[in-house]
């Protein structure tokens, strides 16, 4: 059955409310409606829900506590004989809107095809954005192209729309190399830039359109430190080794993935870290008593990198252990067959 995915969490205008939004299946489809479940993080224990009807339902904004600024989210949809799966929690705080360089805030789009159109004197030029949960809206987009060895500046075009995935470059020189780029911006801001598309105009063969490909980080963070707080138990310190010199491709932060080892049919939490300059963070609301693993990866605007090995931390005493989990028994293993297909070892 269908389980949708957020794509995005950020406050209204009004900063009143929360704006949630995800993906929906093809027409023609059985569901019928979904179920968006959120909390407070660092309030409440069970989820409150709201039902949604139609299937092309794809946002919806909730009331906001001024109590809490921390909310976990999470969606499922169903038909008129069964419910889904909820899809995995998205963690959203209010502090990712402080994060000095809001720009980084918004995706970068990769440019996916780029034609030779009217003769040669139009470059047609399509391309997407990767699905990431980020704190601003696209509302536009931005062109920038510039003619190959006679140019020094690019020229813009503003393609206002933030479903747009294509758009038409008119006015150009027959038979001359173009640079082009793409960047998704609002009222205020402007993100980054895709990687560069050159292509010679009047030409339409394969081998002409040369596009640089972008893909997430390789580079993988190191745990050097996880432990328990002395004074709250319920939050979890834990400390990584970032990178000492400039990587491609860039790392724009890091993906904690956390969840108890008692519950392997239950998918991992992840908390998102918006800077790469950081190399500690403190999670909060851990259960005492319980195990947990822990896990981590770098990220960018095109996608998550490998993680890390994983790391089982107890709390069921002062100084924490942490140790790595052996091989766990085949009957375990074959009662959650599809939790055991990455290396949790």
């Amino acid at each position: 059955m269908f389980i949708p995915k957020i794509t995005k969490i950020c406050l209204t205008d009004s900063s009143d409310g929360l704006f949630i939004q995800w993906t929906v299946p093809p027409s023609p489809t059985i569901i019928l409606g979904y179920i968006l479940a959120f909390r407070r993080s660092d309030l409440d224990l069970a989820y409150s829900s709201c039902t949604l009807i139609g299937a092309h339902v794809s946002s919806h904004v909730i009331a906001m506590s001024r109590a809490s600024q921390r909310y976990d989210v999470k969606i499922s949809a169903f038909t008129n004989r069964e419910f889904g799966d909820f899809s995995d929690p998205i963690t959203w705080c209010s502090s990712d809107c402080q994060f000095p360089r809001r720009q980084n805030l918004l995706p970068i789009p990769t440019i996916t095809k780029i034609v030779s159109a009217h003769g040669g004197h139009s470059i047609h030029v399509l391309w997407k954005i990767p699905v990431d949960v980020s704190s601003l809206i696209v509302e536009n987009f931005l062109i920038l192209y510039k003619r190959c060895g006679l140019d020094t500046e690019f020229k813009e075009k503003l393609v206002p729309g933030s479903e747009v995935t294509n758009h038409v470059i008119v006015g150009l020189s027959e038979c001359t190399l173009y640079e082009v780029r793409v960047a998704a911006c609002t009222s205020r801001l402007r993100g980054g830039c895709s990687a560069p598309a050159m292509l010679r105009t009047g030409v339409t063969k394969p081998d002409a359109v040369k596009l640089k490909t972008s893909r997430g980080p390789d580079f993988k963070p190191r745990i050097i430190k996880l432990y328990e707080a002395m004074t709250d138990k319920r939050k979890l310190h834990i400390a990584w080794k970032s990178p000492d010199h400039v990587t491609y491709p860039p790392v724009d932060g890091y993906i904690i993935a956390i969840r108890k080892t008692s519950s392997y049919n239950v998918p991992y939490t992840k908390h998102y870290v918006r800077d790469a300059q950081r190399c500690s963070h403190v999670v909060d609301d851990i259960h005492e008593q319980y195990p947990y693993e822990v896990k981590m990866a770098a990220f960018n605007a095109f996608g998550e990198g490998k993680y890390t090995r994983t790391i089982v931390v107890g709390n069921n005493t002062m100084k924490s252990e942490v140790r790595v989990p052996k091989t766990l028994p085949k009957k375990l293993r074959k009662l959650f067959p599809g939790y055991f297909n990455e290396d949790v070892t």
